[in-house]
């Protein structure tokens, strides 16, 4: 018994740190607009570390590509569709690297790769 208790309880906080990173993204979707690109990339690397600290690994990923994406175009990309796809992957599979690498795929050729 001891052992499926454990299990929920990790569950719970899973779900708590993923509720915590769901506001987070809502937050940049709303401020990201006003946002220097230098604090937008490193709230978008605090998002990225949180997530791979939790094993949500394909939300690290997407969030990974994302500030790379935004260091070699200076801040000058668009943010939002990459902050709509975090928030679906976090939202379905946030575990799913191969989700997270299609979503990438697809927005690096759309949205300044």
């Amino acid at each position: 018994m001891p052992a499926r208790c454990d299990t929920f309880f990790q569950g719970d906080a899973i779900h708590q740190v993923m509720a915590m990173l769901d506001r987070q993204i809502v937050r940049l979707v709303s401020e990201s607009p006003s946002m220097r690109a230098a604090d937008l990339a490193g709230a978008v690397d605090h998002i990225r570390h949180t997530a791979h600290e939790h094993g949500l690994t394909g939300l690290a990923d997407i969030a990974h590509a994302l500030t790379t994406t935004m260091a070699r175009h200076d801040g000058g990309v668009a943010i939002s569709p990459w902050l709509d796809a975090m928030r679906g992957l976090l939202g379905h599979d946030p575990v799913n690297t191969i989700a997270a690498q299609s979503w990438i795929t697809a927005l690096s050729q759309r949205y300044h790769a």
